[in-house]
């Protein structure tokens, strides 16, 4: 049996119910593909995407914005850095998606859920290329960033434009690459061209959160490193930042124009970090991190572990505003 026949009977055995989207995952791992590739298989479903929409309409549908008071979570690794392009660490890209939101994110389901774009691309609607060159986004209009200049076309472009920029040191450059050109068809719509086929678009603006190029146009080049401790974040997200002490506590308060009706639900969040990471027995400090990112040291032309030199001394602290 050829490979596209097993692929194409393993997702029928989905779709009915015969093996589980874990399953179906593993198997293909095991088969040399990506877990992303995998779930973008499942994604191309119709049926499986049908079944999706149906199951997320009946989740709880909250009918007003806040009124759960604070969330305090206890986060054992210490965010040190709210910058979706300097960092590729779990603990910071948690902490920066409470301010700063993709155009798209991963489903527990292995689909992908719009968030800044109205809706996802597809060979449908005419919106991804059949050769895999080039994929259209719409966005989400009436969304605005935390201090209520409005999100378009422009910030996304910016985003592109900011991690390629070799000055700019960017730990997501690597894979923004990949994208040759971006047009701007109009305010909320960009055409994101491929330099080659590329199978798995959903990789682009889907992982770390976007920046306003308003707040950050200045910051591209040689001096984004120094920058980070000095801009607050402004983001799109349900939340808006009130304190930022790296690797001792984040508080946020809810964000009264966000973009999705009804969200989110808590009022305030509080994220302290463990006092693992501030007892000097560990060797550790809040603007140090003995687990951060590889990536970012060579992006910054250093070796060794911890973030770039001109993040130590830029990291910034936030205090209560």
């Amino acid at each position: 049996m050829s490979v596209e026949k097993t692929l194409r009977r393993m997702i029928r055995d989905v779709e009915r119910g015969r093996l589980s989207r874990r399953a179906f995952v593993q198997t293909l791992m095991a088969m040399g593909l990506t877990a992303p590739m995998a779930a973008q298989l499942l994604a191309a479903s119709p049926a499986l995407a049908q079944r999706a929409a149906h199951a997320q309409a009946k989740d709880f549908v909250p009918t007003r914005r806040g009124g759960g008071g604070e969330l305090r979570v206890l986060m054992w690794d210490a965010p040190t850095l709210l910058h979706p392009h300097f960092t590729g660490a779990l603990r910071d890209v948690t902490a920066s998606r409470l301010f700063y939101e993709p155009l798209a994110a991963a489903a527990p389901d292995g689909t992908f859920t719009p968030l800044l774009a109205s809706e996802l691309p597809s060979l449908e609607k005419g919106t991804v290329a059949k050769d895999g060159r080039w994929v259209i986004w719409k966005l989400k209009r009436g969304v605005t960033w935390h201090d209520g200049t409005p999100f378009t076309a422009d910030d996304v472009i910016f985003n592109w434009q900011f991690a390629t920029d070799a000055a700019t040191g960017s730990v997501s450059r690597e894979g923004y690459l990949e994208i040759a050109k971006i047009d701007k068809i109009d305010s909320h719509q960009v055409k994101v061209n491929f330099g080659k086929p590329q199978p798995f678009w959903q990789g682009f603006f889907t992982g770390e959160g976007l920046l306003p190029r308003h707040v950050f146009e200045s910051t591209k080049g040689a001096g984004a490193r120094e920058a980070i401790g000095m801009i607050r974040p402004v983001g799109t997200g349900p939340y808006k930042l009130v304190e930022f002490r790296p690797g001792d506590v984040i508080r946020a308060e809810i964000n009264a124009n966000y973009h999705v009706p009804n969200r989110p639900f808590f009022d305030r969040v509080e994220i302290k970090c463990s006092p693992h990471w501030s007892n000097p027995s560990t060797n550790a400090s809040p603007t140090r991190s003995p687990t951060t990112n590889p990536i970012a040291a060579r992006a910054a032309g250093e070796s060794g572990s911890g973030p770039p030199r001109a993040i130590r001394q830029s990291v910034g602290v936030f205090p209560r505003s």
